[in-house]
């Protein structure tokens, strides 16, 4: 993927979320979250909100890439269609989710 392909995607995600009304951190530079994904350590978080079944949530309010013990994760925090926030955490290498819950 080239750069300007990267820089696209991450201000289109970032853009969507503040449109959505929500704050996005970043505990990673653009620039080291692009390089991740060049080398295929982490997906891209598209891919992630993809799989959170985006449909069912209203808003994204936050999402976060984190590093624990050696390993990426997103952390998303998504209103559903009630108003109840939820966190989920996934696996930013294989999407997978590994924890999730009302916050």
């Amino acid at each position: 993927m080239n750069a300007r392909l990267v820089k696209s995607v991450l201000a289109g995600v970032f853009a969507m979320a503040l449109l959505a009304g929500g704050p996005v951190r970043a505990d990673h530079g653009h620039e080291e979250v692009r390089r991740l994904q060049e080398s295929g350590r982490i997906l891209p978080l598209e891919d992630i909100l993809k799989e959170a079944h985006w449909k069912r949530y209203r808003r994204l309010l936050e999402a976060d890439l984190n590093r624990h013990q050696g390993r990426y994760y997103y952390e998303l925090e998504l209103l559903d269609e009630r108003g109840v926030v939820w966190k989920k955490r996934y696996d930013a290498t294989s999407g997978e989710l590994v924890n999730h819950g009302r916050k």
